[in-house]
């Protein structure tokens, strides 16, 4: 019998994916993975660089976006970077706050927390080097786990984009993390939306990834996990950039053989249903059906 993790009660069995059993509770709206396959050639495929620097400006431009409204939130000396991956999220974000740090400093300001004007990156990887974090960066080849149980520095922003469904007790890691977040600290999470309208739209949604994916969350979930590990949310929003809600609805059409037929029929949709998702994506992203869901949260230590 599989138990939610949050909840305890039993879990219902919702379909198969591969060598993947995926198992939901009807009550927190949580799936949990289990006997996924680990395909080391595909998971090297889904991690490709070649093909994530193909995509770089427009990885660039989303994550800019993101990094806008991190920034506002705080001044920040001491990053983690959880799962750092390529890097390119924490590169495009201490860019802004090294320049907040330098005009601060201009102006004859102080920068709270940061008491040497200069910022501190570590970053916990345990299959490479990122590829665009700084040179100076402290690089931690290990699992978030093996990290934890040896840390004995704050931090006061912790990244975890895209990471927290690979955790095994992603609850636990959450919990343990306010141990090394400063009392003013912050923790970013994005995460996808199993209950996206992408999701419901595409049987071949490209975010199941149950190769190396343990849970997945909707936004009930993701809030409820949150507040029983002690988080208060300061900022959240469910989004999708265009090319990859696109290139999930492609993935509809290719058991469509013949080519001419394929093309007319994808043009026939996309002409007609492009541009009523345009007209409703802020209301889609306001409800919570947005492919990815992003928050700000703080911790609250009375609780702990």
């Amino acid at each position: 019998m599989t138990k939610c993790h949050l909840c305890g009660r039993r879990m219902t069995a919702v379909r198969r994916i591969g060598t993947a059993d995926l198992f939901e509770c009807q009550r927190c709206r949580i799936v949990k993975i289990k006997n996924g396959k680990v395909d080391k050639k595909k998971l090297e495929e889904l991690y490709c660089l070649k093909d994530y620097l193909t995509n770089e400006k427009r990885q660039r431009k989303k994550f800019s976006k993101l990094a806008t409204i991190v920034v506002k939130k705080g001044n920040y000396s001491k990053v983690l970077d959880v799962g750092s991956g390529y890097g390119l999220f924490v590169q495009i974000l201490a860019n802004r706050i090294s320049k907040n740090i330098k005009s601060s400093k201009n102006l004859g300001g102080s920068f709270s927390g940061n008491n040497n004007n200069r910022l501190s990156i570590d970053a916990v990887e345990p299959s490479q080097r990122p590829y665009f974090l700084p040179k100076d960066a402290c690089v931690y080849k290990q699992t978030y786990e093996r990290f934890l149980q040896s840390a004995n520095k704050k931090y006061d922003l912790v990244l975890m984009m895209d990471v927290l469904e690979h955790f095994d007790e992603p609850l636990k890691n959450l919990v343990r993390t306010k141990k090394i977040l400063d009392e003013k600290g912050i923790l970013v999470i994005q995460t996808p939306n199993y209950q996206s309208l992408i999701q419901r739209l595409c049987p071949g949604w490209s975010w199941w990834m149950v190769e190396d994916h343990r849970y997945l969350f909707s936004v009930k979930s993701i809030k409820d996990i949150l507040k029983r590990a002690g988080y208060e949310i300061e900022f959240f929003r469910t989004y999708e950039d265009y090319y990859s809600f696109k290139k999930n609805l492609d993935g509809n059409f290719t058991s469509i053989e013949n080519i001419f037929l394929r093309r007319t029929i994808k043009l026939i949709f996309f002409s007609c249903f492009i541009p009523l998702y345009f007209i409703f994506r802020p209301i889609l992203w306001f409800f919570g059906y947005g492919g990815l869901i992003f928050l700000v949260v703080r911790p609250l230590y009375n609780n702990t």
